[in-house]
């Protein structure tokens, strides 16, 4: 992946995460079912969901603390943000 810097080095599983959450910006998904698209088994907590999400903004996002692009729906999941 690129960004404004060049490359951007994402993990085989944080470029899967990052890929389906912006192929559909705006559409909500659980920890769950992010889970499931990763289909390698070696995840079974959906938590670890959120620990690949922490890094993946920590290398996308301009503030991590205030995404813009990986938004989280407190409660149920995560998505992409549709307001860019």
């Amino acid at each position: 992946m690129y960004g404004n810097e060049g490359k951007i080095p994402l993990t085989p599983t944080e470029f899967k995460l990052l890929l389906t959450l912006a192929a559909k910006p705006g559409v909500v998904y659980s920890r769950l079912q992010l889970l499931e698209t990763l289909e390698d088994g070696i995840l079974n907590d959906e938590r670890t969901v959120d620990a690949h999400i922490s890094r993946i903004r920590k290398k996308i996002e301009d503030d991590p603390s205030d995404p813009v692009y990986i938004q989280t729906v407190y409660g149920f999941g995560y998505r992409f943000g549709d307001r860019l």
